[in-house]
């Protein structure tokens, strides 16, 4: 038997291989509410992989993410996980540029980081920052 927990989501089952075997109701919250919640003062680095409600993580962090000191970014972007929550992932790159942040793409077979530019096929690992010379940097 495959196992297929990375198939588990909050939205509508969209990839060919899911199955649904069981509904359970879960908590959840913000990261900002979580963050004001818990004390904590300083986040650098948000990675990101919730199967398709990436953009629902960070609309919930817009307080924490419109701060000029926001945390680096690291998220894959796949339209086949997005469609399950009714978006595609355009939407993020998107919310992001109007938070300020500049887009990178970290390349698999090489492992480069580049700057990001949408073909419209969007199924990648973005790395988002609010520095214009991460690439000098890095």
């Amino acid at each position: 038997m495959a196992w297929k927990d990375g198939l588990n989501t909050i939205g509508k089952p969209s990839h060919p291989d899911c199955e649904i075997v069981k509904e359970e109701e879960v908590s959840i919250t913000t990261l900002d509410n979580f963050i004001k919640d818990n004390g904590i003062t300083k986040v650098d680095l948000i990675k990101i992989d919730i199967e398709g409600a990436e953009l629902l993580a960070l609309q919930g962090a817009r307080k924490l993410l419109e701060n000029k000191n926001a945390p680096l970014i690291i998220y894959e972007s796949q339209y086949a996980t997005t469609k399950g929550f009714g978006y595609h992932p355009i939407k993020i790159i998107n919310y992001l540029k109007r938070l300020g942040y500049f887009l990178f793409e970290l390349k698999e077979k090489d492992g480069k980081v580049v700057p990001f530019a949408s073909n419209g096929e969007v199924y990648t690992i973005i790395i988002a920052t609010k520095s214009k010379s991460f690439l000098k940097r890095h």
